[in-house]
């Protein structure tokens, strides 16, 4: 006699968006190896540092936030990642950064002190609308326009970034949803 299945487990939202981004790593890696001829260096570059960037601020918001929204902290460490990203490319570009980074980073501190201030779906809300018009200039500029090496990259991995952006802060507003209705 045949038993019956378990149920099969919900599939975490976190989880479909992380294959998300891996198979979209996979893919803009693919697309550096195909016009770089030192393809470890521009690998380690472009996504080390962005990783590194994600786990250093995701580590720091679980430090800065009440142990009751702990919950947020991917929410906030990736946008976190964002600005110091963009700041570094200010430092890194000078001057000539600014409009290209201005209204990026305008939009993640407001949204960011914002979700400190008042922790609510309003801010996280506000940080999804914002990625995902970011994510859809990206992707446009991405198949549009001229490019260079570096520049690829760039928008690649700013294109990564964002999708994982797009999952966790979904995945906060249903979190804070929940949190609110028992309440």
């Amino acid at each position: 006699m045949l038993k019956e299945s378990a149920p099969a487990g919900r599939i975490s939202l976190l989880a479909i968006g992380g294959g998300v981004v891996l198979v979209l790593a996979a893919i803009g890696a693919y697309a550096v190896a195909a016009v770089s001829e030192d393809f470890a260096r521009m690998l380690v570059i472009s996504y080390g540092l962005a990783i590194a960037l994600l786990v250093a601020s995701v580590l720091a918001m679980r430090r800065l936030l009440p142990r009751d929204l702990r919950f947020l902290a991917l929410a906030a460490g990736v946008p976190a990642a964002q600005v110091i990203s963009l700041l570094m490319s200010l430092v890194a570009f000078g001057p000539d950064a600014v409009p290209q980074v201005a209204a990026d980073l305008v939009a993640l501190v407001i949204g960011l002190v914002w979700l400190f201030q008042r922790p609510g779906r309003a801010p996280l809300l506000f940080l999804f609308a914002y990625q995902a018009l970011a994510l859809a200039l990206k992707t446009y500029i991405l198949f549009t326009q001229d490019f260079t090496l570096s520049f690829i990259r760039g928008v690649i991995t700013t294109i990564l970034v964002q999708i994982l952006a797009l999952f966790v802060l979904y995945d906060a507003a249903l979190k804070m949803k929940a949190r609110a209705e028992r309440v």
